[in-house]
């Protein structure tokens, strides 16, 4: 599922508040469902649930131990641990957190990176609604009706939230409209959703089965594995997850739970990739949990799951890839009239003509972009033309000399290929840095054949040849 799609769902959602009556196909609504999977609210919200939601985290944001003093109810909570279930009262004198005539009851307890767990508030007396703030007061999730009627769950329906941070967390028994009376909540956690962590390049193998995480929307039960990864801001990743035996399904979620992503099919149908093309810039610091899963309900089999970061030089990795969704497009470049014909694997059929007679092809992710960028290397000259695939703005850039051998990579693994060349009569390598900078360095000898490769796994091309003499 693209971006595209949650506009228009969200945009469907705004035009049936009003009075439009929208009948989804079944593809659709399965979409909608597993879309509202991504938000801590179920897919019964009704309205005002996300002013609510706003006013829970504006009101976290503005909160600090400082403002709360001694015997303010605000300032109180109640110890609760992982498998206990708590009775309690809304009533006058409770703490009035959101201004808005209704209480709220605070609960605490102590939760560690990385820990899976699960918050419901029930009630027979008020419409319940429960968030979930860490110790800085930052709401993380919350939740109105996610457990069926008018009891709230985090997440909604079924499965667990991964907790961002070690520390103290909170939880808020509040109802949705101003009201009192009793409630029952709950802090869990499901043995059958384990949770795996991951590095950035690597690679596992997995299997969906009915012994895994189950994820309930809507009734319906999706088979769901849980995995995480430490993230900086700034960094640019990619997830994707290929199945023969499944249509996948893919769910990352931030340290904040706002800035969530979701996609089915984007890897090319069966296959599902965040995000659709290229890389994602991570915009937190802090644990990303992954959710990988299949389309339908009960989907089983295996399917292999990569997480690439935190500089992913796609044109590395994947070459030619003209259209940035990582993978190789059929590609040529024409001499006799200086164009560029491809047939890519997104975007169909494309030519441009770019070049003169005796340029040397050089394509590569020159602006870490993560699509390939259309260039060339001119002997006469010595000079390097690029066609920005991000801008479609044109470079030129004179390094090397006539006699040389063009050889872009990404040597210092930023993300984006450098202009290099190898000098054969010298047996020199001469490398110019996207970051800034140049290097070179001798290594080689006559008849040596320049060959480009991450033979170390750092993320980085190594300088290597290979040799014609002795066939090393």
């Amino acid at each position: 599922m693209t971006r595209r799609h949650l506009f228009t769902l969200f945009v469907c959602i705004g035009l049936a508040a009003q009075g439009f009556v929208f009948v989804l196909s079944a593809d659709a609504q399965k979409r909608s469902s597993r879309q509202a999977s991504l938000r801590s609210t179920s897919a019964t919200d009704k309205p005002g649930t996300e002013a609510k939601i706003k006013a829970a985290r504006q009101r976290a944001k503005n909160s600090s131990t400082a403002e709360l003093a001694a015997g303010d109810p605000c300032f109180s909570d109640v110890p609760i641990a992982v498998g206990q279930t708590l009775a309690g009262s809304l009533a006058t004198g409770d703490c009035d957190y959101f201004g808005d005539g209704t209480f709220v009851d605070f609960y605490s307890f102590n939760g560690t990176v990385g820990q899976a767990i699960n918050v419901s508030l029930t009630s027979s007396a008020f419409d319940a609604f429960v968030f979930l703030a860490d110790s800085g007061r930052d709401l993380i999730a919350s939740n109105d009706d996610g457990l069926g009627g008018t009891n709230s769950r985090i997440p909604a329906d079924s499965g667990v939230i991964i907790l961002p941070y070690t520390g103290t967390f909170y939880i808020g028994a509040n109802s949705f409209s101003p009201a009192s009376g009793a409630y029952n909540v709950s802090l869990g956690t499901d043995a059958a959703c384990t949770v795996t962590p991951l590095t950035y390049n690597q690679t596992v193998n997995g299997t969906l089965a009915g012994s895994d995480c189950p994820v309930n929307l809507g009734g319906d039960i999706y088979n769901t594995d849980i995995f995480t990864f430490n993230g900086t801001a700034g960094d640019q990743i990619s997830i994707t997850q290929t199945s023969a035996a499944v249509d996948s399904y893919l769910v990352m979620r931030s340290p904040s739970g706002q800035n969530s992503l979701e996609d089915n099919d984007s890897g090319g149908a069966p296959n599902a990739r965040i995000p659709e093309t290229g890389t994602l810039t991570l915009t937190e610091t802090g644990l990303y949990s992954i959710e990988a899963s299949s389309f339908n309900p009960g989907g089983a089999g295996d399917y292999t799951l990569t997480l690439t970061g935190p500089n992913v030089n796609p044109a590395a990795s994947t070459p030619f890839d003209f259209d940035g969704d990582g993978r190789a497009d059929v590609a040529v470049f024409r001499p006799s009239d200086n164009t560029w014909y491809g047939s890519l694997s997104q975007e169909g059929y494309r030519f441009r003509t770019f070049g003169e007679p005796n340029d040397v092809p050089v394509p590569a992710d020159y602006d870490g972009g993560g699509t390939t960028d259309i260039a060339v290397w001119r002997p006469s000259n010595g000079t390097w033309y690029v066609i920005s695939s991000e801008t479609d703005a044109f470079t030129g850039v004179a390094w090397g000399v006539n006699g040389d051998i063009p050889v872009p990579a990404d040597y210092d693994g930023d993300g984006s290929a450098d202009l290099a060349v190898f000098r054969p009569y010298d047996n020199t390598w001469y490398r110019m840095f996207s970051g800034g900078g140049f290097s070179y360095v001798t290594f080689g000898v006559d008849g040596d054949i320049p060959v480009l490769g991450d033979f170390d796994g750092d993320g980085k091309t190594d300088v290597s040849v290979y040799r014609p003499s002795d066939n090393t």
